[in-house]
């Protein structure tokens, strides 16, 4: 399991990420690569599940504490409340409100 100390952002942990999750967006399942093509070749946010901004002193980040969403997708996670199983709920919301036809 990889880790990173402190409450500063970690671009390995978020690469790492996203890399093990083939750049999908977590909620919604977009892949900027099938949408964009070459532009958008692992191209993805990381989000944290749990905002760095509510913790306090020296934190480890790790791996599970992220999640590989699109853009539109993150700022809806942001617009929650900010605690660890938003990204299940806004999948919720998300499948609820696709049409299966």
């Amino acid at each position: 399991m990889k880790s990173h100390l402190s409450r500063e952002r970690s671009g390995f942990l978020a690469n790492e990420r996203k890399r093990l999750d083939k750049f999908e967006c977590q909620v919604c399942g977009l892949s900027f690569a099938d949408t964009y093509g070459k532009l958008g070749e692992e191209f993805a946010e990381a989000h944290h599940r749990i905002p760095l901004a509510s913790l306090s002193g020296k934190v480890e980040t790790r791996i599970e504490d992220l999640a590989t969403v699109c853009s539109n997708c993150h700022r809806m996670l942001h617009r929650m409340d900010g605690k660890r199983g938003d990204v299940d709920k806004l999948r919720s919301i998300v499948r609820k409100r696709v049409s299966y036809t």
